[in-house]
């Protein structure tokens, strides 16, 4: 089955939808978005979109938990930050109804991400707060899907490291040292 995965069209009429490319030559494969797929090349030959197997549709509460470590509750304070704009940690959890503890744990948590930026803001009665805003639109889609292609890279790190260590347990166990050129996980 094709990863490719149709966006809804909200995006000005542009197709958003990815696929997983492989090179015939090597064993180089890409995660890129389909309306580049006819400049991918490698070995001095394009690219070929592979078949991939059935995975588990995510939500974007699901890619905000994995991805970015955000629980339920920082998903929703990054989106209601999103809604209001430059906001302090006392609007957003008036407007959420929760402690301005956890809240303030949440933005930071949002900012150190990069979802978020923060500034301090001198009050005119004294002293001086932290403003919470989201980060322009056009940089948060570039962050976040680099982010999810460094969380992709990093998660089929950690595949290809399990496959290596069980091939070589099953080379020792079943043929001396040999090493099996299958991989598993």
């Amino acid at each position: 089955m094709s990863m490719t995965r149709e966006l809804d069209d909200d995006h000005g009429g542009r197709n958003l939808s990815h696929s997983v490319f492989a090179c015939e030559s090597c064993d180089t494969v890409i995660l890129s978005r389909n309306d580049h797929a006819d400049r991918l090349r490698c070995c001095d030959e394009s690219l070929s979109e592979v078949a991939t197997p059935d995975v588990a549709t995510p939500t974007l509460e699901t890619v905000s938990s994995e991805m970015f470590g955000l629980p339920k509750r920082g998903f929703d304070v990054s989106l209601r930050t999103s809604e209001i704009g430059a906001a302090t940690v006392a609007q957003v959890a008036d407007v959420l109804g929760n402690d301005r503890s956890v809240v303030t744990r949440y933005l930071n948590q949002l900012v150190d991400v990069g979802v978020l930026m923060k500034t301090r803001r001198v009050r005119k009665q004294g002293g001086d707060v932290n403003v919470y805003y989201p980060i322009p639109p056009t940089k948060m889609r570039r962050e976040t899907i680099l982010g999810c292609y460094a969380w992709a890279g990093m998660a089929a790190d950690l595949l290809d490291e399990m496959n290596r260590e069980h091939a070589t347990l099953e080379a020792h166990s079943e043929h001396g040292t040999e090493k099996l050129a299958v991989m598993f996980w």
